[in-house]
């Protein structure tokens, strides 16, 4: 979930009804035995379909008994951020980017199955530059125009 979500961060989940779940909003989910954290790119009646802001194909289809709930604050080198409306707001707008990135990926993986790998690079590097340009509008639009430096 880089880079709205960072290594280390501690995320607290309010348990919801899953009729207020919307785009946009970042869930946990259970699946098997693993705890996710990822976006809703899509909603439609009684499932979700998620993505991790990092990956380039969304998750398979998620029901409401895998919903744990929705992420209201995290926890950030000991410090507490409650997700503010404008954050909420962004994330909605990043919603539509990661649906467009994973519709996307997915036309990216049928090309490659249709031209038998000939593509390979030019499809992986056109999916991974859409990534980069949409989480530098992430980083933009949640932390202004300071863009932080990660520590190697």
């Amino acid at each position: 979930m880089t880079p709205f979500l960072k290594e280390n961060d501690r995320v607290v989940v309010q348990p919801i009804g899953f009729q207020e779940i919307g785009l946009g909003d970042v869930i946990a989910f259970r699946n098997h035995d693993v705890i996710f954290t990822h976006r809703v790119i899509q909603k439609k009646g009684d499932y979700l379909i998620t993505k991790g802001d990092n990956c380039v194909l969304s998750d398979p289809v998620l029901s409401e008994e895998y919903v744990l709930g929705k992420v209201v604050a995290l926890e950030r080198n000991g410090q507490q951020v409650q997700l503010s409306r404008k954050i909420e707001i962004v994330n909605v707008f990043l919603g539509y980017c990661h649906r467009v990135v994973g519709m996307v990926g997915q036309i990216s993986q049928t090309a490659l199955r249709l031209t038998r790998g000939r593509y390979r690079r030019l499809f992986s590097m056109m999916t991974r530059s859409l990534i980069i340009v949409v989480h530098l509008m992430e980083r933009i639009l949640l932390y202004g125009s300071r863009i932080e430096k990660s520590n190697p």
